[in-house]
C-alpha cells in the first residue's frame, strides 16, 4: 500500500503454493480494493484457457486489463520470488530475471 505518487519502490514476496492452488499473485500501488496492479500466476496445472501464464494487469474501477503476459506456470510445493521495481521504468522480475520493463505513468490512473 502507498500513495500514487510514491517513486522508487519496490515489492515482493516469496511464496510456495500448495498443491491444488490455481493461483499466486502480488498487488502493488495499491489505492484502493479497485485500483491497483497485480502480478498474477497461474499455476503450471491450471486448465484455464490458453495455458497457464504470468500476467501483468492494471485493475482500474474493478476491471481487469492486461498489461502483459508471458506463458508458463509454477510448480506446486516449489519456493519463488516474484518483485516488482518500480523505478524510472518498472521491472517486474522472478526469481531476479527479468520478465518484463516498461514505462507507465501512476499519475492518479494507470490507463495509457
Amino acid at each position: 500500500m502507498g500513495s500514487w505518487y510514491w517513486r522508487n519502490c519496490s515489492y515482493s514476496a516469496a511464496f510456495r503454493a500448495r498443491k491444488g492452488a490455481a493461483v499466486a499473485g502480488l498487488a502493488f500501488y495499491v489505492q484502493d480494493k479497485d485500483n491497483y496492479l497485480l502480478l498474477r500466476w497461474h499455476s503450471r496445472f491450471s486448465d484455464i484457457e490458453g495455458g497457464p501464464r504470468l500476467q501483468l494487469l492494471a485493475v482500474t474501477a474493478g476491471q481487469q486489463e492486461v498489461l502483459a503476459e508471458t506463458p508458463g506456470g509454477f510448480f506446486p510445493d516449489q519456493w519463488y520470488a516474484l518483485q516488482a521495481v518500480c523505478r524510472h521504468h518498472h521491472a517486474i522480475q522472478l526469481h531476479h530475471r527479468v520478465f518484463k520493463t516498461f514505462k507507465l505513468c501512476l499519475c492518479g490512473n494507470w490507463k495509457k
